[in-house]
């Protein structure tokens, strides 16, 4: 519980320190600092989904944006939804890729950054 305090004083401090600093060489010094604080934490502020919960839709999306220039590749089958893909093995991927086996296991691995970045963004205080 006191993960959220923390993060929070940074940015009460800020304001103030800007109104009361009288230094000029002092406030930009800290406020570049509070500000990326702020901004990692605006960063993580998305509701991040957890890829076995994806809908069909977040998962054609997902699927459109890591493949987009490949016109040798195609798309999940409809009802494909995070819980289908997550069960995929790296040859139904392949399938989809026409047999190009490095797209399909940069897929597969793509699949699986997810599931950490969503993990790294619960342990940053993120809630589902």
């Amino acid at each position: 519980g006191d993960q959220p305090v923390e993060v929070m004083d940074p940015e009460d401090v800020s304001p103030r320190s800007g109104d009361a600093c009288g230094d000029a060489g002092a406030g930009p010094e800290t406020s570049p600092r509070g500000v990326s604080r702020v901004n990692s934490k605006v960063f993580l502020t998305p509701p991040w989904i957890h890829p076995q919960k994806w809908s069909e839709e977040q998962v054609r999306a997902w699927w459109d944006r890591r493949t987009r220039r490949r016109k040798d590749v195609g798309t999940p089958a409809r009802g494909t939804d995070g819980r289908n893909i997550m069960r995929w093995p790296v040859a139904r991927f392949e399938m989809l890729c026409n047999g190009n086996n490095g797209v399909a296991v940069a897929l597969y691995q793509d699949l699986r950054n997810e599931i950490e970045r969503y993990e790294q963004w619960r342990r940053a205080g993120g809630t589902p």
